[in-house]
């Protein structure tokens, strides 16, 4: 496995002029300097395109940049004297060209989960429903059942357990990028919500049998649940046993069921 020096936050950047492949460059104004974000270790390029081996930013850190241009057509922010990222690979902020939320938030998994918990509990409270709890064998199925998610497709058809299972395209690259999220409850809070809300219902219409599954699954769940999530997909997975209380709620064909949600406030 090749290891990569990781460099440290550039206090001062050198502006240097572009060369080789790059078609445009924006010259940054230093009292609005963009900074660029990444979150994972991210590979630098010199301004010709060649990877430069020795180097890469660290995970989880923040560059002030030099300059925004293309090189090869592909777009590149400047960290430091000749070294280059994808823009892709990391978030800008303070650019007024772009409208996107910076969050240093790291996710936690099993802290997702905790609040996953206490929500759902909370929820079943106010319906009526009973109480239920984590484990984390039933967290590394969950993962499981997010990573096989692939390419904006959701498909239950590869679950091998007889379990309920919802499923969402709101994986961590689309939380993060967005800037929804800013901690391991904002991520719990906002995926229960999508799916009790059913907006993006893609199995059934608002009115039409099975609209209101995904809301029935969190309900009626339990007694044991967890969610998993990769950089494309999330999922939910519980115990269940489908008995009339379940089957009215999926079988409505209504608008507005009798149903309750709770505040985001309601667990800390």
């Amino acid at each position: 496995m090749k290891k990569f020096r990781l460099t440290g936050i550039i206090a001062a950047l050198i502006l240097v002029t572009f060369s080789g492949l790059i078609s445009t460059q924006n010259q940054v104004d230093a009292a609005k300097r963009p900074t660029f974000f990444v979150r994972k270790v991210t590979r630098l390029y010199t301004s010709e395109g060649k990877l430069i081996s020795n180097r890469a930013l660290g995970p989880y850190t923040n560059w002030a940049v030099g300059k925004l241009g293309f090189i090869d057509g592909a777009e590149y922010a400047q960290v430091a004297t000749n070294e280059y990222a994808f823009i892709s690979d990391g978030q800008i902020s303070n650019d007024p060209n772009v409208e996107v939320q910076i969050t240093n938030y790291k996710p936690d998994i099993n802290k997702i989960n905790d609040y996953i918990v206490k929500y759902v509990n909370a929820i079943h409270a106010a319906n009526g429903t009973q109480p239920v709890h984590g484990s984390t064998e039933l967290i590394n199925y969950a993962n499981q059942r997010a990573a096989q998610q692939t390419n904006g497709q959701l498909s239950h058809s590869t679950a091998t357990r007889e379990m309920s299972e919802n499923l969402s395209s709101s994986g961590y690259d689309y939380l993060l990028h967005w800037g929804y999220v800013h901690s391991d409850r904002d991520v719990a809070y906002y995926l229960l919500k999508g799916w009790y809300d059913e907006t993006y219902n893609m199995g059934s219409y608002l009115g039409t049998r099975g609209h209101f599954g995904h809301r029935a699954a969190i309900i009626y769940s339990g007694p044991t649940v967890a969610v998993g999530m990769s950089n494309d997909a999330s999922s939910f997975v519980a115990d269940w046993a489908p008995g009339n209380d379940f089957m009215n709620l999926y079988n409505y064909t209504g608008t507005s069921p009798n149903t309750k949600f709770v505040s985001k406030d309601s667990v800390r």
